[in-house]
């Protein structure tokens, strides 16, 4: 197989912006006083309906295991952000719940960090392909992570995912809810539509943008990847 398969290129493309992106909001979190995760979570439960998510489905929308879960939410509540009640009706399930400190720690923070959003995101990119990009991406993270914004408004409690449910959250790994398959997605590089070349085009451009702007350095066919946490979206993080 080539190294230089333009497959490895577009996910390298996806990886270096990424981690960009995280690098360039990671320190305005930081004086906050809070991780990448704890204003992850934060900004999830402040867009939730009444503040509040079953703890299983925040562990699903933030990609974390059952006991990273807790250790976040046992964090922030310890500082008065976050508070954990009990679901009704199902002793074996708890809530988190924002505080109307946590509020105001992750709204006093939210300004700035939509600003550096705007910075190395959303302003380097053309309408069009501003466009292609979040669909492209929606259309992926649709497919490899279909709970990514379980428990949001608009969207029915899945009874598979109910009994995931623990005392604490989530069960991790292959327990998660299955893929979901798009009939017009064979193939997770054709999330975007690799049959139609202009939309394919459109697509790594928009990320070639966003790396040459947060990533120079990194060279596209380098794949140096790094796990972090991606904060959430308007749309996607209310469902």
């Amino acid at each position: 197989m080539d190294s230089y398969d333009d497959r490895l290129t577009a996910m390298g493309l996806l990886v270096e912006a990424y981690q960009g992106l995280v690098d360039k909001q990671l320190p305005i979190v930081q004086a906050a006083g809070l991780s990448q995760i704890d204003f992850d979570a934060l900004i999830r439960l402040h867009r939730s309906e009444g503040g509040r998510l079953r703890m299983c489905d925040l562990a699903a929308q933030t990609a974390m295991s059952t006991s990273g879960m807790t250790r976040i939410v046992d964090r922030l509540a310890g500082k008065g952000l976050v508070r954990r009640e009990p679901v009704p009706g199902d002793r074996r399930s708890y809530h988190a719940v924002i505080t109307p400190e946590g509020v105001e720690r992750v709204t006093g923070v939210v300004p700035a960090v939509a600003e550096a959003i705007s910075e190395w995101f959303t302003s380097r990119l053309a309408p069009g392909q501003l466009e292609a990009t979040l669909t492209g991406l929606r259309i992926i993270r649709d497919g490899v992570r279909p709970d990514a914004t379980a428990g949001g408004l608009g969207r029915r409690p899945d009874p598979r995912a109910a009994a995931q449910c623990g005392p604490h959250g989530a069960k991790p790994g292959p327990h998660r809810l299955p893929v979901v398959a798009h009939a017009n997605t064979p193939a997770l590089c054709e999330g975007v539509d690799y049959r139609q070349p202009a939309a394919v085009d459109v697509f790594h451009r928009g990320l070639a943008g966003l790396r040459g702007g947060v990533g120079a350095a990194v060279g596209h066919r380098d794949l140096h990847v790094r796990v972090g946490h991606l904060a959430p979206d308007r749309h996607d993080a209310a469902g």
